[in-house]
């Protein structure tokens, strides 16, 4: 009775709120290396912000916040994940955005908030003291399972694995490489976590990204180690593999 009791007050305060912050334990497992590190997705009604941590060095709480004026939380990022992504979700204007360091340089990918053809299924396992139901899902060239809790409405996830109705608090790849599970999950009031959206103006779409600037930037990079080197010697160019990637293929090229 206690739990049922519980469980109507968590959700009435769910819809009330949508906004927080979870906690995640990240994990890699290939034949190269495994490795647990910490992520942590900040959310409100308007949008979130994922982050990756280097290495295990933080305890459970990754974003370092402060009080603002106005009694928003604003969050800051650690130094040591600098180099690491940023991904940001903007529902307004219906964008994902990742602010990722390349080639020595920073840039801003725009994308439209990926649509994930979810399978759910009629199985449930608790995951960090909530309900949760099964679904499968693929997403660029890899198939997810996904544990979601609607006891908190929220369409969000790890990375970019989104479009379920409710949090996703696990998620694998079916090959065992890529994982999260959540570790603490923290609600507070609306508007309590301020997510300050990048602006865009000089962002690219990642399209032209994967499609044109990573070939230029790496033909350039080639073309500057090829003229160190003596002239018998060629520097041919190999095609990039991603079999090792999260995104190993994109919609335009699956399209065609």
């Amino acid at each position: 009775m206690k739990r049922i009791l519980w469980l109507i007050f968590f959700s009435q305060v769910v819809f009330a709120q949508h906004s927080g912050y979870v906690n995640y334990d990240y994990r890699v497992t290939d034949a190269v290396e495994d490795y647990t590190t910490k992520s942590v997705l900040n959310f409100n009604h308007k949008g979130s912000l994922f982050q990756t941590f280097r290495n295990d060095k933080h305890d459970d709480t990754p974003s370092k916040r402060s009080i603002g004026e106005n009694g928003e939380t604003n969050i800051r990022i650690y130094k040591d994940s600098e180099n690491k992504p940023a991904y940001f979700i903007d529902k307004k204007n219906n964008l994902l955005i990742t602010k990722v360091r390349k080639f020595e340089q920073l840039y801003l990918l725009t994308e439209q908030i990926p649509v994930i053809k979810w399978d759910l299924k009629q199985e449930y396992k608790e995951v960090s003291g909530l309900n949760c139901q099964k679904a499968i899902g693929s997403f660029r060239g890899r198939n997810y399972i996904a544990w979601f809790t609607d006891d908190i409405p929220v369409n969000l996830g790890p990375w970019k694995l989104n479009g379920l109705p409710g949090l996703i608090l696990e998620a694998e790849d079916n090959q065992g490489i890529f994982s999260y599970r959540a570790t603490k999950i923290k609600l507070d009031e609306d508007e309590a976590i301020k997510i300050d959206i990048p602006d865009i103006r000089d962002a690219v779409t990642l399209k032209k990204f994967i499609t044109e600037i990573i070939p230029e930037k790496r033909e350039e990079r080639d073309s500057k180690f090829q003229a160190k080197l003596d002239r018998s010697i060629v520097i041919e160019s190999v095609t990039v593999d991603r079999s090792g990637e999260k995104e190993k293929e994109y919609e335009w090229e699956t399209d065609n």
